[in-house]
């Protein structure tokens, strides 16, 4: 007898139906996740890397351990990204203010730049 397919929700709100027998396992689901987001820019890395949790009916997180032991057919099932870092502090000046003012005058001496001596 074929068992109703698992209704999974993604981390951007995608919608998909897994068929039971592909999605029983862990491992089966983590499959098909990873392919959905295999061209997925921004967080398909976090993806990929098992950054996120899978969050059952009544709203308790799935773990791995214990994931072929609770999730039943019919179930959905929604997946929740952990927080990504903070990108890294810019070093220097903001992208279009390189420190110049208006052609021919320079309001600022850089280090790197050597010195032209009259």
């Amino acid at each position: 007898m074929l068992k109703p397919p698992i209704k999974f929700k993604d981390a951007v709100g995608r919608k998909f139906s897994f068929p039971w027998h592909l999605c029983k396992s862990w491992k089966g689901m983590e499959a098909l996740i990873n392919q959905a987001f295999l061209h997925v820019d921004g967080i398909g890395q976090h993806v990929h890397e098992g950054h996120y949790d899978l969050v059952g009916p009544d709203g308790e997180i799935i773990l791995p351990q214990v994931y072929e032991s609770m999730v039943k057919p019919d179930w959905a099932i929604s997946m929740h990204m952990w927080p990504m870092p903070e990108p890294p502090p810019m070093m220097g000046p903001p992208p279009g203010h390189g420190g110049h003012g208006p052609p021919g005058k320079c309001n600022r001496v850089s280090k790197n730049m050597p010195q032209i001596l009259t």
